[in-house]
């Protein structure tokens, strides 16, 4: 009876090993390794050879497939490129914002630049109208409405006290009088008649500051006049032969 059974095992081995191909040597190695120690039949060594045997078939030796190869490698490639390109937007967008603000910054320094540039040439001819520039008030008065994003100058503030001081000593007001300027021109302003004797005996500095003031004018009141009509004003009440 033991003898018949070791047949039929062998017969069912025949029917698995007769599919590997190779040669009869190859075949009877497999069916070898499927009898156990104790004669039995053993499924995984049997298994293991079958494995063996096609991985020598193929010419090569078996291995598992890597990390890489499998579902989740290939996930985890997927994250990592969708990460490099998150990363290199990231980083293409802060080169971005980085390059507009120093074009912002050029931008800005050059209008700086601009301003100082025309204070400097209008301060000497027209005070007032400069202190507006460098304020930045009322740049429909001054024409510098392209100056308006821009703070004020430095020190703008102890050259307007200058400025309204020399006026206020001009037109004949005490300290503390009430001509100013503001967002509205020239505050608290006389008459033009009024400083014709100031713009006659004053001197130069005296009249250019003069024509400056009542040139810019109050705009709450009618704006100012141009120096040509400033002057024909003076010369309405000034004695023939004076001027």
């Amino acid at each position: 009876m033991a003898h018949l059974a070791r047949k039929r095992r062998a017969r069912a081995q025949s029917r698995v090993t007769t599919g590997l191909g190779g040669s009869e040597a190859d075949r009877r190695r497999v069916q070898r390794a499927g009898i156990s120690a104790g004669g039995g039949f053993d499924a995984n060594a049997l298994a293991q050879a079958i494995l063996a045997q096609q991985a020598a078939s193929a010419g090569g030796g078996f291995a598992p497939p890597t990390f890489l190869e499998t579902q989740a490698g290939q996930e985890f490639l997927k994250a990592r490129e969708l990460e490099q390109i998150r990363l290199q937007q990231e980083f293409e967008r802060e080169q971005e914002r980085l390059r507009r603000e120093a074009e912002e910054r050029q931008r800005i320094a050059g209008l700086t630049q601009e301003r100082d540039i025309e204070f400097t040439r209008t301060y000497g001819i027209d005070p007032v109208r400069a202190i507006l520039l460098g304020r930045g008030l009322a740049p429909d008065i001054t024409g510098s409405g392209r100056f308006s994003e821009l703070g004020e100058m430095a020190g703008i503030r102890g050259r307007q006290t200058e400025v309204e001081q020399a006026l206020r000593k001009a037109i004949g007001q005490r300290e503390g009088g009430s001509a100013r300027i503001s967002e509205q021109g020239v505050e608290g302003l006389p008459s033009a008649q009024s400083v014709a004797r100031q713009v006659q005996f004053g001197g130069t500095d005296l009249g250019t500051l003069l024509s400056s003031a009542f040139g810019v004018g109050n705009r709450s009141l009618g704006g100012g006049v141009n120096p040509q009509e400033f002057m024909r004003l003076i010369e309405d009440v000034t004695p023939k032969g004076v001027f």
